[in-house]
């Protein structure tokens, strides 16, 4: 799980005490979903100049955007154009490097167990709102998301993470089913997606392994 992780650490940052700020999200991460709502065909500028965004904010590594404001623009182009699954559709449409240091972690790996691990350490030290815990003595084992707590972000980070291993393993890897405490918008396209079972009304997000 190597072959692509060079190039990710040009620029790479660490994020230092982002994560402890509630009130605000790196600018950097709000690109990649405007990226990928873009990628949607979901016309983003307007409702970024109307939110006060320049497009040159999101490229500084060092830019925080307000909790509400990066509420506010999602909100306003769900609207306007309704879709379901919306954090699998998203997650679907971000490439590899979107995320450059935890798909930098995964892509350095020797094996999906390391990459699971360091990355909670990784999010765990960034104070990250979403942490996958692996829970390593069952069978099969279950990778619980600590904090997960809306169910966009559930399952943005849920098929965010099963198809990068899934990629990064050359297709080596499979979930054995996916858990959402909330029902889905279209299970189907979810199981479809993730390649896996998913199982709806549970009382934890995550998915799991063999």
């Amino acid at each position: 799980m190597t072959a692509r992780a060079d190039h990710l650490t040009h620029g790479a940052k660490t994020p230092g005490n982002a994560g402890s700020v509630r009130s605000s999200y790196p600018a950097s991460s709000l690109r990649v979903f405007v990226d990928a709502l873009g990628r949607l065909d979901y016309c983003m500028a307007p409702l970024l100049a109307e939110a006060g965004i320049h497009r040159g904010d999101l490229d500084d590594p060092d830019a925080r955007i307000a909790c509400s404001t990066w509420g506010w623009v999602f909100r306003r182009a769900l609207a306007q154009r309704p879709m379901k699954n919306a954090g699998m559709r998203l997650a679907a449409v971000t490439p590899f490097g979107a995320f450059p240091l935890i798909d930098y972690l995964i892509a350095t790996s020797q094996n999906v167990g390391e990459g699971l691990r360091r990355l909670r350490r990784y999010l765990r030290l960034a104070e990250a709102r979403s942490v996958p815990d692996p829970h390593e003595e069952e069978d099969p084992i279950r990778v619980v998301l600590e904090g997960a707590d809306t169910p966009f972000s559930a399952e943005f980070t849920v098929t965010l993470n099963v198809l990068l291993f899934r990629e990064e393993t050359e297709n080596r890897f499979h979930a054995t089913y996916a858990s959402f405490c909330h029902q889905p918008d279209d299970v189907a396209d979810l199981e479809h997606v993730l390649g896996c079972p998913v199982q709806t009304g549970a009382s934890w997000n995550g998915w799991a392994l063999a």
